[in-house]
């Protein structure tokens, strides 16, 4: 009896481990798109700079 109780815990310890990791992969899957996007934006806000700086020099 203690074998399968020992058995259906481990079995839920592993579950829950599944269920922690996927939600690790799905933050760290966010977090590189928020990064990707902040980035977009950075190199979209450089070129408004550029081009603005050119139209003031004209």
């Amino acid at each position: 009896m203690r074998d399968v109780l020992e058995r259906v815990e481990g079995a839920r310890a592993f579950e829950e481990c599944q269920r922690l990791r996927l939600t690790v992969e799905q933050v760290c899957a966010r977090a590189r798109v928020m990064r990707t996007r902040a980035e977009e934006m950075r190199v979209r806000t450089r070129e408004m700079r550029g081009a603005a700086a050119r139209r003031e020099r004209q």
